[in-house]
C-alpha cells in the first residue's frame, strides 16, 4: 500500500534506522564505549557516595548522566545527518549542547506530565491500595517488605495497575513522538529545538509510534536479555535492586559488567533511535520552516 502524501512511511522509516546503526558501526562502537566507560565510572563512584540516600550525589548523578547521554546522542544525530567535524552551526561541541538543551526542555514537560498523571493514577489506584493500608505502614521502613505488599495488591486486584500502565504508557510514546525531531532539528536548525518541532509531526504520530516500535522493541528485548546474561554471570541479579551495590564492592567487575551493559544500549538502541529520528526529521521538515 503506497503511503498517503504528507505521512511517514512506517517500514521504510524503521529500516533507515537500522541501516544507519548497521552502516556506520565504525564509527560509533569506539563512541558507545567512551561512553559506555564514563557511565560506569559515574554509577560507581554515585555507588560507592552513597547517592542513594544523598539527595545532592543523585541530582548530580542525574545531571552528569543526561551530558554523557546527551553527547552521545548528539554524536550519532551528526552522523545520521551526515555531518562531519565543524560542519554544522556552532560546531561538534555546540551542536551536541543543543542537543541536551532540547532534551532537558522535553524532560522537564514529561516531568510535569508525569507528575500530573501520577496524582491522578493514585486517585484510581486508591480503592485498590486502601485495604492494605496498614500493611503499606508496618513495612514503610522495609523496601522489599512494601513491594512485596505492592505484588500481593496487584495480583489481587491487577486491573486498575494494567489501566494505569497502559495509559501511561500511551501518553509518553504519543508524547515523545510528537516531539520526536527535536534532537536532530537541533543540530541541524543551528538552535535548541523542541515544540518548535511539534506542528511538523502533526498526522505522523500513530505512524512515528508505530516506526518506532518496529524498530526499537526487538532492539530492547536484544538489550535487555544481554544484559540480564551479563547481570547474572557477574552475579548482579537485575531483579535485586541490592545486586548492583553488592557488585560495586568489586570496582573492576562492576566497571566491567557496567561498561559492556551501556555499551549495547548505546551502540544498538541510541544509534537506531538517532537514525530513525534523522530520518523522520528530513521527512517531516516543513520546506518553509525558518532556517
Amino acid at each position: 500500500m503506497a503511503t498517503p502524501p504528507g505521512k511517514a512511511p512506517i517500514l521504510e522509516t524503521a529500516s533507515a534506522g537500522l541501516r544507519y546503526a548497521v552502516q556506520n558501526w565504525r564509527a560509533n562502537v569506539p563512541a558507545s564505549a567512551i561512553g559506555a566507560i564514563a557511565m560506569a565510572v559515574l554509577g560507581y563512584l554515585t555507588l560507592r557516595a552513597g547517592a542513594g540516600a544523598n539527595v545532592g550525589a543523585a541530582l548530580l548523578t542525574q545531571i552528569f548522566g543526561l551530558a554523557v547521554t546527551g553527547a552521545l546522542y548528539g554524536f550519532f544525530v551528526r552522523g545520521a545527518l551526515g555531518v562531519s567535524g565543524s560542519a554544522a552551526p556552532g560546531g561538534v561541541a555546540v551542536s551536541i549542547a543543543r542537543v541536551i538543551g532540547a532534551m532537558i526542555v522535553v524532560g522537564f514537560f514529561l516531568f510535569i506530565v508525569t507528575v500530573v498523571m501520577g496524582i491522578v493514577a493514585l486517585v484510581i489506584l486508591a480503592t485498590a491500595i486502601a485495604p492494605y493500608a496498614a500493611d503499606f505502614e508496618a513495612a514503610q521502613r522495609d523496601p522489599q517488605a512494601t513491594m512485596a505488599v505492592f505484588e500481593r495488591v496487584m495480583e489481587a486486584n491487577p486491573f486498575p495497575f494494567l489501566l494505569v500502565g497502559v495509559v501511561f504508557a500511551f501518553v509518553w510514546m504519543a508524547l515523545t513522538s510528537r516531539l520526536y525531531l527535536a534532537a536532530p532539528a537541533s543540530v541541524a536548525e543551528g538552535r535548541v529545538m523542541s515544540f518548535d518541532t511539534w506542528r511538523w509531526t502533526k498526522g505522523n504520530m500513530l505512524r512515528i509510534i508505530a516506526a518506532r516500535l518496529i524498530l526499537l522493541a526487538p532492539i530492547f528485548v536484544v538489550v535487555v536479555v544481554v544484559q540480564g546474561v551479563l547481570g547474572l554471570a557477574f552475579g548482579a541479579d537485575p531483579g535485586d535492586p541490592a545486586a548492583l551495590e553488592r557488585l560495586a564492592q568489586s570496582p573492576v567487575a562492576y566497571l566491567v559488567q557496567s561498561s559492556v551493559s551501556n555499551f549495547v544500549t548505546f551502540a544498538l538502541l541510541y544509534a537506531a533511535e538517532a537514525g530513525l529520528s534523522t530520518y523522520l526529521y528530513r521527512g517531516l521538515r516543513p520546506p518553509d520552516a525558518p532556517g
